[in-house]
Order: C-alpha cells, then sequence, then structure tokens
C-alpha cells in the first residue's frame, strides 16, 4: 500500500489478468495496482501507473518514490549479481565498510581490496578482511567465520623446552600521591621564588 501522503487523481488502469496480484508491488487503498512488475528475460519491468509529473499523482513528488526507486535499483543489482554467480562472471565489489577488532564498522583501510563473490564460503585474507562490500545503495556481507563455526580455547602448546611461568606482581602496587603532591609544592614554590627574584 502506498504511504498516507500520496494522492492519485488519475491513473493508467492495469489489465486484469490471472497473475495480476502476483505482479502488483504496491496497491492503492482500494486494491488498484499502483505500481507492477514483469520479469522479462534476464530483467523487471516496472511501471508506475502514474505520470512522471505530478499531474495524476503527487507521488513523483513524495519521498517514497525515491525510495521506490532505491529498492528498485537495488534489486536491480541484486538480480545482477545472482545472475553474474550463476554464470560464475561476478563483478567486484569495492570495499564499503570493515569490522574492527572490537566489532564496529569502520572505513576500509588502505589495505583492503575489491571482493568478487562467488559461490561457496570466500576465504578471509589481508586483502579481502571480513566487512561489508558494495555501496551504500547495496551491500554484501563477506564474515569471518560461518554459521558452523565455535570457539575453543587456546591449549598451552606442549614444548620440550624448559618454560617458566612468571605471575604479574599486581600486589606490589605503591601510593604515589602523596609523593607527587609534594613534588608539585616544591616546584611551585621554586617558581614563586624565581619570581620575586
Amino acid at each position: 500500500a502506498p504511504p498516507t501522503e500520496v494522492t492519485v487523481t488519475r491513473q493508467v488502469l492495469a489489465e486484469p489478468t490471472p497473475d495480476i496480484v502476483e505482479r502488483t508491488w504496491a496497491t492503492l487503498a482500494d486494491g488498484t495496482p499502483l505500481v507492477t512488475g514483469l520479469k522479462k528475460g534476464k530483467g523487471t519491468l516496472v511501471l508506475f501507473h502514474v505520470t512522471p509529473e505530478a499531474t495524476w499523482s503527487n507521488l513523483p513528488i513524495s519521498g517514497s518514490f525515491v525510495e521506490m526507486l532505491r529498492r528498485i535499483v537495488q534489486l536491480s543489482r541484486n538480480q545482477g549479481a545472482a545472475v553474474a554467480n550463476a554464470e560464475a562472471a561476478a563483478t567486484s565489489l569495492a570495499p564499503y565498510r570493515m569490522i574492527a577488532a572490537d566489532g564496529m564498522l569502520v572505513p576500509p583501510t588502505p589495505d583492503a581490496r575489491p571482493l568478487v563473490p562467488g559461490p561457496g564460503p570466500l576465504p578471509v585474507t589481508i586483502e579481502n578482511p571480513p566487512g561489508l562490500y558494495g555501496s551504500e545503495t547495496g551491500v554484501f556481507a563477506h564474515n569471518l567465520l560461518d554459521a558452523a563455526s565455535t570457539f575453543a580455547p587456546l591449549a598451552r602448546p606442549n614444548v620440550s623446552l624448559p618454560v617458566t611461568t612468571i605471575q604479574y606482581a599486581f600486589d606490589e602496587s605503591r601510593n604515589l600521591k602523596g609523593a607527587l603532591v609534594a613534588a608539585a609544592l616544591v616546584l611551585m614554590v621554586l617558581d614563586t621564588l624565581a619570581v620575586f627574584w
């Protein structure tokens, strides 16, 4: 259904066919198709049932129209990627956002290279770190781990060399507050004497 701010005074009516419901992407409140789509060959034909100016409807000048166009572009990019993957001729995707060590998304590093999606899992390398590849209109997630991955603690290696375990001296801390305050007072007195000298 279109947003409530969209009004339609005239439109091109869709020809009633048995598959009109499957082709309808957006309808008016009374069920009349406003946007329809049909897969044709390797693409999709999309028809807005209003004129491109605001004489029949205010849809073309609304923010909803821009959002609809973005989604159509996103759909067309996904279809192209799917066809390319199926034919093993995928295009490369530029690094968009990388995952930092703390799990936050950050801009890509200069070492990151475009990722070529393909069938099966893609290896994580220095050139292709985990993150999002593509652009703001559409991204491909390159994950560090797959769904079946598990974590295990690191085991201490079995080595024949003598290894000594050293504990950190956490209990040997010293309170330097008094000494630092005294040193600051001495420096302040010396500075004052130097001014009067």
